[in-house]
């Protein structure tokens, strides 16, 4: 007659152990939010990607003639070229560009996940606003008068 395994000390350990793995791998998926929130991890951080580079776009074109004009759309130019992601490539829905005044503009998408949930890879220091990237056109560059010309340096004698 062979023993039970359920009586045995070494039975007992090995369900623990099961149980025990079970419920640490329940406890990951509730933490984590499994495989789904996973993916909506990845498609807003690529949303947040396309607004990075829609708002060095926008920061080209107030550029363009060394000043700081804040741009009417977010067109292609010969100084400042695309391709531009201008949709949402998970949605189709197209971002949007919101003049806020002179200097300060928004770049909206429809995130799926809260703000504090986003890993901001390239943010640049910027915080969601909702579902907006709030930004500022950068100052325009100084130019000295004295820049371009060169003084040759002699040696000491």
């Amino acid at each position: 007659m062979t023993a039970d395994p359920r009586r045995s000390p070494q039975g007992w350990a090995s369900l623990a152990i099961a149980g025990l793995a079970l419920v640490l791998v329940i406890a990951g998926l509730a933490l984590g939010g499994g495989p789904s929130q996973a993916r909506k991890e990845r498609r807003d951080a690529a949303r947040v990607d396309d607004l990075n580079r829609l708002a060095l776009h926008v920061e080209c074109l107030s550029r363009e003639g060394n000043s700081r004009v804040m741009p009417a759309a977010l067109t292609e130019t010969e100084a400042c070229p695309g391709p531009l992601p201008l949709t949402d490539t998970a949605t189709g829905a197209a971002y949007r560009f919101e003049r806020v005044d002179d200097v300060h503009y928004r770049l909206c998408a429809d995130f799926e996940l809260q703000p504090q949930a986003i890993p901001f890879r390239y943010s640049f220091g910027r915080k969601r606003d909702g579902d907006c990237i709030a930004r500022e056109l950068p100052p325009v560059p100084e130019t000295r008068p004295d820049a371009a010309v060169q003084a040759d340096v002699l040696p000491a004698n």
